[in-house]
């Protein structure tokens, strides 16, 4: 497929891609529970995959470099302790077996539903950060969708005052994620995400300056955590949406 999509952009024709019909029983890929072949063709129904990120591309080469910075101050990041530290909104994310190798020590993920699952978190940055507000802040996950079920990924990164206002002095920040599959199918067949993080950039020498805990903060995250998520009551996403400006918030994708 990228020789298709090199053609394709050089305005040379491509012969449409043909349907290879599905083996049935004898098909080693999921199937839902009524069906017992795989939709194929031109259709929106269609569940076949013709190229696949993760198999035909080198990840390692096509992900941007980390930058430089302070250690994941997100609780929980991978679901290795459930939703342990995630507020959670409307339909719950679960947490699975990550079934496609992130790196050698992640082992699970959080996976959405049918409906929309929304989970947030706060870091209270006033409590690592001499001033928040003068901070680079970053906020990333790593998101993938099944090869069988297409799937929708959102993540926003909200900042407040110390009285959850508008941000004027920057005072915390909250990451919220949400994702569901779009065939509405039951179980967990939706998005999946990892490695949630928001950190504060800057070099080792900015940092020792900028972060109340010194070096201590340079380390990644400890399992344990070093703060309270529900130190105030939940609010719904509306709510967060109405309340809080944005920040920058950067996606990358595991596929």
């Amino acid at each position: 497929n990228s020789e298709r999509d090199v053609r394709k952009r050089r305005g040379e024709p491509v012969a449409p891609l043909e349907a290879i019909p599905c083996l049935g029983e004898s098909c080693k890929y999921p199937k839902r529970e009524d069906c017992t072949h795989h939709q194929n063709g031109s259709s929106v129904e269609c569940e076949q995959v013709y190229y696949c990120a993760c198999c035909q591309t080198n990840v390692k080469d096509n992900m941007p470099p980390e930058q430089p910075g302070s250690r994941n101050f997100i609780i929980n990041p991978n679901g290795a302790h459930g939703t342990r530290g995630w507020n959670l909104q409307r339909m719950q994310w679960k947490v699975e077996q990550t079934e496609v190798p992130i790196d050698n020590n992640t082992t699970t993920n959080f996976v959405s539903s049918f409906q929309w699952c929304v989970m947030y978190q706060s870091v209270p940055l006033h409590r690592y950060v001499h001033n928040p507000s003068s901070a680079r802040i970053e906020a990333s996950a790593k998101f993938m969708g099944r090869t069988d079920c297409p799937s929708v990924f959102r993540m926003e990164l909200f900042a407040t005052n110390a009285q959850g206002q508008t941000i004027r002095r920057l005072h915390e920040v909250t990451l919220c994620i949400a994702g569901k599959d779009s065939r509405c199918w039951r179980g967990e067949y939706g998005s999946k995400v990892c490695h949630c993080s928001v950190r504060v950039l800057g070099s080792e020498e900015e940092l020792e300056s900028i972060l109340l805990g010194g070096r201590e903060y340079l380390r990644w995250a400890p399992m344990v955590p070093a703060h309270t998520c529900a130190s105030r009551p939940a609010q719904s996403l509306s709510e967060l949406s109405s309340s809080q400006s944005r920040l920058r918030a950067t996606t990358t994708s595991t596929a």
